[in-house]
């Protein structure tokens, strides 16, 4: 396998992976309640205060957070 995830397998076991580790509705939940406490102001902060509630690095929610479509990978 690469280690760039460019294989099928590793793409499915990331994806896998981050749906084991990163569940949908619990990553919507929590990102709806930190945008109602106003406790982060940028995606950044966003990505970095869910990374440490899910025990994830900030790359994968990083990715997480783009493929559920709630970041912009453009950063804007």
């Amino acid at each position: 396998m690469s280690a760039t995830g460019s294989e099928r397998e590793e793409i499915e076991a990331n994806a896998f992976a981050a749906q084991l580790l990163m569940p949908e509705p619990l990553v919507l939940s929590a990102v709806a309640e930190l945008r109602e406490e106003d406790r982060v102001t940028s995606d950044a902060g966003l990505i970095e205060t869910l990374a440490n509630e899910f025990q994830v690095s900030s790359q994968a929610m990083g990715y997480r957070l783009i493929n559920m479509g709630i970041i912009d990978p453009a950063g804007g």
